[in-house]
């Protein structure tokens, strides 16, 4: 009797399991899209007297749909900002 009843809940325990499984495969959050977005990069390069005009380029550059990628410092003693920005390939 005792080895029915283990059995019994063994057999439910794996049945919530496979549900649970199968039901969480497919999520909608998960689904990616297969078309993949191609990007143009521009690369701006600010000294220490272009630092006043750095907003005003950035905002312009802005407005053509680029967005900022990513910010380096070129070194301590060197005060060069490098700026990296991209677009979609397809974007005007």
């Amino acid at each position: 009797m005792k080895w029915k009843l283990v059995g019994v809940v063994m057999f439910f325990a794996v049945a919530i399991l496979a549900a649970v499984l199968a039901s969480g495969r497919r999520s909608p959050a998960q689904v990616t899209n297969p078309a993949s977005t191609a990007y143009a990069y521009k690369v701006e390069q600010f000294d220490r007297r272009q630092m006043k005009d750095l907003e005003r380029r950035l905002n312009d550059d802005g407005r053509n749909g680029w967005r900022v990628c990513r910010v380096v410092a070129k070194g301590p003693s060197d005060n060069t900002l490098v700026v990296v920005l991209e677009r979609p390939a397809g974007a005007p």
